[in-house]
């Protein structure tokens, strides 16, 4: 199961390592910083509990763990939770909602830098954040909804950053609310000089 969640959040824009063993993870996790480790409860060396106890005793802060468990029991979750586990998951997956967690805990743990440009502090524009590396890699087309002033003009402009991070490519909003019927044509394709009564300059359209 490890490796196939290695392949999916690969796939979702994440690096990831993956160690089958509760020592290997405790010696990775002594020289590497990590946004969010998940854990089994049913390691081959070490019940995960165990693990997480024995992280807590040192002294180097933890990133935040999400457990999951094929074998689960209201009172071990509530012990974790109680312990300092941020969540506790129990199989089959529910691989969508597992997603929503991590994104929302590694844009908790990476505070922006000062002055860099971001969507804003609350949790979900620091999810809609996190998902913009992956989206800036694929060849499709991205629909933004939200109702007005909600800041999808933002979005997409942090995703156009993101996608074409040298400044090729011009980024172009447009207002088609505000277009009439009329200038819809001009707008979108332009005209050239003396195309037509007071056209008395080449203009460029938003496609071009």
């Amino acid at each position: 199961m490890g490796e196939a969640l290695v392949d999916r959040f690969t796939l979702e824009g994440f690096a990831c390592d993956c160690h089958r063993t509760g020592r290997a993870a405790m010696q990775v996790l002594a020289r590497k910083q990590y946004d969010v480790v998940i854990c089994d409860i049913q390691l081959p060396d070490v019940n995960g509990e165990d693990l997480f106890i024995q992280l807590n005793a040192g002294e180097t802060a933890l990133p935040p763990f999400v457990f999951i468990t094929g074998y689960g029991s209201v009172d071990r979750a509530v012990r974790l939770l109680k312990l300092g586990a941020h969540d506790y998951l129990t199989k089959p997956l529910d691989i969508h909602a597992l997603l929503h967690t991590v994104r929302e805990l590694c844009a908790r743990s990476r505070p922006p830098a000062s002055g860099e440009n971001t969507l804003g502090i609350s949790s979900v524009m620091r999810s809609i954040e996190a998902m913009l590396p992956r989206l800036a890699n694929t060849t499709g087309s991205v629909l933004i909804t939200g109702e007005s002033g909600v800041g999808k003009e933002e979005v997409a402009l942090a995703l156009h950053r993101q996608a074409d991070p040298g400044g090729r490519m011009p980024f172009v909003a447009v207002n088609c609310g505000a277009l009439t019927e009329t200038l819809l044509e001009a707008e979108l394709f332009g005209y050239v000089k003396n195309a037509f009564t007071g056209a008395i300059r080449d203009k460029k359209g938003v496609f071009e």
